[in-house]
């Protein structure tokens, strides 16, 4: 993947091993139960489509990681640092997400999102995605319980 330019300068480039540092401190800041080191590090040597956005000082401020297979893709993990949050980077994120997915001749795009994450929600609806179903209890929570999960899907 190319290099590509993004609102307010942020560039999206291909993850890479020096990345994640990076990537975990954004998803330490950003998700309440963060993925682990060792997560991040599969995820590259599956050869997922695993893309960071950059800004102007070449600061990784952005990720997201996608598998495909069997006509269908699936946003893995997609995680803007709290800072950099409403600059319109998660959307170009997912406009990326959905040309890999393509390419890759996917026809469908599927995610799961915590179910009291509403702006993700909008933003997911607002990009054509709608829910197919609900797994209960999916995500845990900090300090116990679990979060359910709403599956959303679009066509590509």
């Amino acid at each position: 993947m190319a290099l590509a330019a993004d609102t307010g300068g942020v560039m999206l480039r291909p993850m890479t091993a020096a990345d994640v540092a990076a990537v975990l401190r954004i998803e330490r800041a950003g998700q309440p139960v963060p993925w682990t080191e060792g997560m991040v590090r599969d995820c590259l040597r599956a050869e997922y489509w695993n893309t960071v956005a950059v800004d102007a000082a070449g600061e990784v401020v952005a990720f997201a990681i996608l598998s495909s297979g069997g006509g269908d893709a699936h946003v893995l993990n997609i995680v803007v640092d709290p800072a950099c949050r409403r600059r319109g980077i998660a959307r170009r994120l997912l406009d990326a997400l959905m040309d890999a997915a393509r390419e890759r001749a996917s026809d469908q795009l599927f995610l799961e999102v915590r179910a009291g994450n509403t702006a993700a929600i909008t933003l997911y609806q607002d990009l054509g995605f709608a829910e197919v179903a609900l797994r209960r209890g999916y995500y845990p929570q900090p300090g116990g319980g679990r979060e359910d999960a709403i599956i959303m899907a679009r066509a590509l």
